[in-house]
């Protein structure tokens, strides 16, 4: 909401959560959005321009499957999609810097950035500088930030998230993604990074990784 560049749609998804996610999420939207239809599982209506959709996902499939859920939401009715996990914070031009490189360079088809680390429980603040983009690095690494816009032709090309995946899934995109199309890097730390103690990255043991 705070974005310089507003976008159009905003999907949120709550996968299968079992603390009060889904009240929190609706209270505000109930008193934030205009044009409301509300039931148990979705939400939608307006914030200004923007048209907002809440969808509840009744078995936990991990962030693929949530992602996935919001990609059906968006792949025919807008050009590029930002990922925003719920570990993090966008800062306000993080979608402008992104769409200013796409609309200059239209063969660009992934644009990431760098980020800091925040652990909550110290406040302590970090800069995670990103490598710019080689190819090859891509192949022994994941260089490429999570929170990255993402063309939704290419996803036309890729496919989705792959679901049997569960931390590494957005590895695999990127990877996919490379392979049909160019990235980029913009050294700005354009979101937040919290450290909770219950990230994905951090408890998912290091063998799925490797797997």
């Amino acid at each position: 909401l705070m974005q310089t560049l507003k976008p159009k749609y905003i999907i949120l998804v709550d996968d299968a959560s079992t603390d009060d996610s889904v009240a929190t999420i609706h209270n505000y939207l109930n008193k934030m959005c205009v044009d409301k239809l509300d039931n148990d599982d979705r939400f939608t209506g307006k914030i200004g321009p923007m048209e907002i959709k809440f969808i509840k996902r009744n078995v936990n499939g991990g962030p693929a499957a949530g992602r996935n859920t919001a990609i059906a939401e968006l792949l025919e009715c807008t050009d590029l999609i930002g990922n925003c996990d719920i570990d993090d914070v966008y800062y306000p031009n993080k979608l402008a810097a992104s769409v200013d490189v796409i609309n200059k360079f239209r063969h660009i088809a992934l644009v990431y950035s760098d980020y800091d680390v925040v652990t909550e429980s110290t406040g302590q603040k970090q800069r995670e500088y990103k490598e710019p983009f080689v190819h090859q690095r891509l192949l022994s690494e994941c260089i490429v930030s999570n929170n990255s816009v993402i063309s939704t032709k290419v996803l036309q090309m890729v496919g989705k998230y792959d679901t049997r995946y569960r931390g590494p899934e957005d590895y695999d995109m990127w990877l996919r993604i490379a392979e049909v199309a160019a990235v980029h890097h913009i050294p700005q730390s354009l979101y937040m990074y919290r450290v909770t103690g219950n990230n994905i990255t951090l408890t998912t043991p290091s063998q799925k990784f490797n797997e």
